[in-house]
């Protein structure tokens, strides 16, 4: 018999078989396929939707100007770790504020004069 007629013999004496009906090899691969795809959707959607749960707030206050900067005048006794530590931001290292101090006021050394005005960032 040649492959053909085995062929022939096998789709024309199964009883069980419906024209146009998926095979289980492809009904793995369609179910693998709907697994993949909703694998993705379903990363997309959390990627997304990250941010919106308190991703980095910090990120999009800074960005949307909704910090505003203070001034501080320098009394007898004050030095600028004192200042930072006094106004640092929770979390942040006393000695990065230091220094943004420093950069913001143009400051060249840690040395403050009573009566002179920083701006705080």
């Amino acid at each position: 018999m040649y492959m053909n007629e085995q062929l022939f013999d096998r789709s024309a004496g199964s009883t069980n078989s419906k024209p146009g009906a998926y095979s289980n090899s492809n009904n793995s691969k369609l179910s693998k396929f709907f697994v993949l795809l909703a694998a993705v959707v379903l990363v997309l959607v959390f990627s997304l939707c990250a941010p919106m749960l308190g991703g980095d707030q910090d990120a999009l206050a800074a960005s949307s100007g909704s910090h505003l900067k203070q001034t501080f005048e320098i009394e007898k006794g004050d030095t600028l770790w004192k200042i930072a530590n006094q106004y640092a931001p929770k979390g942040q290292d006393v000695r990065e504020y230091m220094y943004e101090i420093k950069l913001l006021n143009g400051l060249k050394s840690n040395l403050l004069q009573e009566g002179q005005l920083l701006q705080l960032p």
